[in-house]
């Protein structure tokens, strides 16, 4: 009941989406910046769906990390920004092309939230960034639990991304490093652990989608470790 009730008020909310050749344009210069400069490397691209919702969870370090993963995949993406960003006329003419929602820091906006699930219903993807802000190390922060309601309410399925070298482009313009992107195996909303309450269990969901992206995040690191490793024996 409270599912249908969510539905009729999400009705109302208008997305306008103009402009989208300038989305296919954007993809394949800032695909072949990636590449040339920064050394793009993907992994798992197979486990986000060709069609249908799916919510991309991912870390966040860095302000290029919602167009390096959204050039990682060839779903168009649509993907959260900070309100502000939509302050400055010619920024705001930038990420509405690219499909970006305003949402408000303070607080639930629950604008941006109809809006969300409005688009998952639709059956368009969704990118996020569970921590909320970007983290200043490797470790990871403590995941939201919006990630965990979108995923509940919308009965869609999650796939965990992990985003490396991305922070420090010097290392990466030199050579020294590459940016990865890779994507995890989906997590279906019949495979989250749940209790018998309800915001307990969203906050549970964004665990379980943060302990992925940590595990994906951890193996890249075992399999570069080895690499050097094996190097140095030589």
């Amino acid at each position: 009941m409270w599912q249908r009730a969510y539905q009729q008020r999400t009705e109302t909310v208008k997305i306008v989406r103009t402009r989208k050749g300038f989305y296919r344009f954007a993809w394949i210069f800032c695909k072949i910046i990636f590449k040339l400069l920064f050394r793009l490397k993907i992994e798992g691209e197979k486990y986000v769906p060709p069609c249908g919702a799916v919510i991309l969870a991912s870390n966040h370090i860095s302000l290029l990390d919602p167009p390096v993963i959204g050039t990682a995949t060839t779903r168009e993406l649509n993907y959260l920004a900070k309100a502000e960003l939509f302050d400055q006329p010619i920024l705001r003419w930038i990420i509405t092309g690219l499909n970006a929602l305003p949402i408000k820091r303070e607080g639930v906006d629950k604008d941006a939230l109809k809006k969300m699930v409005k688009l998952l219903r639709k059956g368009e993807p969704l990118l996020l960034f569970p921590e909320g802000t970007r983290s200043k190390g490797e470790k990871l922060g403590r995941g939201r639990s919006g990630v965990g309601m979108l995923a509940l309410k919308t009965e869609t399925s999650v796939v965990p991304v992990h985003i490396s070298g991305s922070r420090r482009l010097l290392r990466t313009l030199l050579g020294w490093d590459r940016i990865w992107v890779r994507f995890g195996r989906p997590i279906r909303p019949g495979d989250f652990s749940l209790s018998t309450d309800l915001r307990q269990d969203y906050q549970l969901v964004a665990q379980q989608v943060m302990s992925e992206i940590e595990r994906l995040g951890k193996e890249k690191a075992q399999r570069k470790g080895s690499f050097w490793t094996s190097r140095r024996r030589c």
